[in-house]
């Protein structure tokens, strides 16, 4: 079992506007092999580099905790937002941009095969 506490959380080098987002590593703690998790903390104007993972062919599932996450699909074109208990899966080609576009700090789970 893994708590996620205050402890495992790390923050991630700010964003040009100075906003810093803070990852839990889920797969380290909990000695996972097969897969990777991680919780993130997005605060309000906290966004992700846009990637994809067509290179190793991995979908992406992801679980939003709290908040509202706004997700930017294949370059912005789809522009999806995501409440508490939502969930999305996005294939590996799927050009992918996590953002917090809120007034209040958005938490989601994320996970993937290693």
């Amino acid at each position: 079992m893994v708590r996620v506490d205050d402890d495992v959380w790390r923050d991630l080098d700010p964003s040009p506007e100075g906003v810093v987002r803070s990852l839990a590593d889920v797969t380290t703690a909990a000695g996972l092999e097969q897969t990777r998790a991680r919780f993130w903390r997005y605060p309000p104007g906290a966004y992700g580099r846009p990637h994809n993972h067509a290179e190793n062919g991995q979908e992406e599932v992801f679980v939003v905790l709290e908040g509202t996450l706004t997700m930017l699909l294949d370059g912005g074109a789809e522009r999806v937002e995501l409440p508490p208990q939502s969930v999305i899966k996005v294939d590996p080609e799927t050009e992918r941009q996590l953002r917090n576009d809120g007034a209040v700090d958005v938490v989601l789970y994320a996970y993937n095969r290693a």
